[in-house]
């Protein structure tokens, strides 16, 4: 794949200047990016996670590890790329639904926690792993 052509289509594509815009100005630590393979030299870009249904070949996950907005000089040193794929994903998805998920939702696993504790972890949980 010549990275230049990658680079070039990637970020040409107008649905993909607003994750970029935000993913490069955020003052937020550890702001997340994926991009998803689309074609062989070519991705699209998300901010919030875009589910295994996109996931036809491969994707990256961008992690901005500063509070500062990114520049091509800090972008070697403050970001961390993880390569992502199907298959990847299918395990996280079984392991947070067959594993976490009845761990979590045991009432004995439970004991020592408040009711609002236990509402609002199984909220956000179910709603990470929706």
């Amino acid at each position: 794949m010549n990275q230049d052509n990658f680079r070039k289509k990637t970020t040409a594509k107008e649905e993909n200047k607003a994750p970029i815009d935000s993913f490069l100005s955020s003052k937020n630590p550890a702001e997340i990016a994926y991009a998803i393979q689309t074609g062989a030299e070519q991705a699209d870009l998300y901010i919030s996670f875009p589910g295994p249904e996109k996931f036809k070949k491969k994707g990256v996950i961008l992690i901005n590890l500063t509070k500062q907005p990114l520049t091509k000089q800090s972008c070697a040193k403050e970001v961390v790329i993880l390569e992502l794929t199907r298959n990847v994903l299918e395990h996280l998805y079984t392991t947070l639904n067959e594993i976490m998920g009845p761990v979590m939702q045991n009432p004995e696993n439970q004991i020592g926690w408040t009711d609002l504790v236990t509402k609002d972890l199984m909220e956000k949980f179910n709603a990470y792993v929706a």
